[in-house]
């Protein structure tokens, strides 16, 4: 063994002697064991690729997609229509649902209702809502007020009156509605009449029915423009 000199190896120098066996590389390259006691290179993958592992190689691959926490289902359009039904959408493949309304204007004043179906839309909860409700006012002024109305409601009421020259925004979560339990159902919203007045509610049909279809209504006359999007929401 010389206790000096230059060692050279125009081969690679082998893996059992402390080397690669590989003499050549290209930017990006990555090692790897593709064996025992067998090094190899993995070329540099695409931009943003990462670097996954197979049953015994690694490899690149594109990173997977973000999950999807909301998946729109239906888009409910208003025009001079009475109802905005849901039908066909709620399903098993979802616990909870989203509804964003967006600048529902009705025809005359009133407020803005829900009612639920057991047979798809073919008939309508009538009555026997139940409604928790803090209404504030964006005027500064006047005092939060509190209201409770237990199991005579029809429709369930989600917002204080508006006028035709005004609108419903906001959102309606709808909490289980396949489950068959007491709280089937069960409804959170948060809606502003033009941003003028803001309802936080809590209420439902209050029954151990499966409910399977949504109706939002005015209390009068129809609503005559804006839109309502469902979202199935995801529990991943």
């Amino acid at each position: 063994t010389p206790s000096s000199g230059t060692l050279t190896n125009c081969t690679g120098l082998p893996v059992a002697g402390g080397g690669t066996a590989i003499s050549t590389y290209t930017t990006g390259d990555l090692l790897y064991a593709s064996a025992t006691n067998v090094l190899s290179k993995l070329a540099k993958g695409n931009p943003n690729d990462v670097l996954t592992q197979g049953a015994s190689v690694p490899s690149w691959a594109a990173p997977a997609p973000a999950a999807q926490q909301l998946v729109l289902l239906g888009t409910g359009t208003a025009s001079a229509r009475s109802t905005l039904n849901f039908t066909s959408l709620i399903t098993s493949a979802y616990s909870n649902y989203l509804f964003v309304v967006e600048s529902i204007r009705p025809s005359t004043t009133a407020y803005f209702g829900m009612k639920v179906s057991a047979d798809n839309g073919s008939t309508w909860t009538p009555v026997g809502y139940s409604q928790t409700a803090l209404l504030n006012m964006n005027d500064n002024a006047t005092a939060p007020t509190y209201g409770f109305t237990a199991g005579t409601q029809s429709p369930l009421k989600l917002t204080n009156t508006a006028s035709s020259s005004s609108y419903f925004s906001g959102q309606i979560l709808f909490f289980n509605p396949l489950s068959a339990q007491a709280d089937a159902g069960v409804v959170r919203s948060n809606l502003s009449t033009g941003g003028v007045a803001f309802w936080d509610t809590i209420g439902g049909a209050w029954n151990t029915a499966v409910l399977n279809a949504v109706q939002f209504l005015p209390s009068a006359g129809n609503f005559t423009s804006g839109k309502i999007y469902l979202y199935g929401v995801k529990n991943t």
